[in-house]
């Protein structure tokens, strides 16, 4: 197989992450009630943990050093997600996000490595913030 075969198949043989959410909400910074015609201050948090693919899908060894980092999606559709943020360390398995508004969300991780291929999705999992 030639190294751009290699790159090709690297591609699309990723394991999925797997996508952990937690959600967390924090009082308002101070300790005064909002008026009667002021909503509390959102400030919810979803935090997303994941596990480092270790092999691919055809079992061949996949080492840490062959992945450059993670990308992080969300969004209030789960057919469009957006890029929310780019871990460029492969030893972080954990993102939080603040200051998310009620909604239901949903979120995903991929995996890219050092040649700049990215995985497919890890599942999908939504997260309501009321």
């Amino acid at each position: 197989m030639s190294p751009l075969n290699a790159i090709n198949k690297f591609t699309i043989t990723f394991l999925l992450c797997t996508v952990l959410i937690s959600c967390g909400g924090s009082s308002p910074s101070t300790s005064a009630s909002p008026g009667p015609d002021q909503p509390p201050a959102a400030n919810k948090s979803v935090t997303l943990n994941w596990s480092s693919p270790v092999e691919r899908e055809d079992n061949t060894t996949l080492a840490m050093s062959e992945i450059s980092g993670y990308r992080i999606y969300y969004g209030t559709d789960a057919n469009n997600l957006k890029v929310l943020a780019v871990i460029t360390d492969n030893l972080v398995t954990q993102y939080t996000t603040d200051s998310l508004d009620a909604n239901t969300y949903y979120f995903a991780v991929t995996t890219y490595d050092i040649y700049g291929s990215e995985s497919i999705f890890s599942n999908i999992e939504s997260k309501i913030i009321s």
